[in-house]
């Protein structure tokens, strides 16, 4: 198993008919704008990935990101609304737990991986 260091995880892409909204996460989406078909295309194509405590992982597409995006020829009204949105995570429970915007002070929070407690991962 692995142990988190406060280090960036390596990417890796999730499949999104195993990965559930939670009943949060689906209001939280609702209310934010964010369609079901982008957290689908953050999910396989999400290339930041960090630890974000309570063994939840935050994800997101990062600039480079979305040049592949645009390599994969998809569409670029995705590829915007895909931009700066942060998808938090529970691996073991294989659940989208919240949305948010990568804008003010929430979303500056998972922009970057600060210290956080070493924890074993299932």
């Amino acid at each position: 198993s692995e142990t988190w260091e406060g280090e960036r995880k390596e990417a890796r892409s999730y499949n999104p008919e195993m990965y559930k909204l939670t009943r949060h996460a689906q209001v939280r989406a609702q209310q934010r704008g964010i369609r079901q078909q982008i957290i689908a295309v953050i999910l396989v194509h999400g290339d930041l990935q960090l630890h974000a405590g309570k063994g939840l992982i935050s994800i997101q597409i990062t600039k480079r990101g979305l040049k592949k995006l645009l390599e994969a020829e998809v569409p670029a009204a995705v590829r915007e609304k895909a931009a700066g949105i942060i998808l938090l995570l529970d691996p073991v429970t294989e659940t989208v737990v919240t949305v948010m915007h990568d804008v003010g002070r929430e979303g500056r929070r998972y922009r970057r991986q600060f210290e956080t407690r070493s924890r074993k991962l299932h």
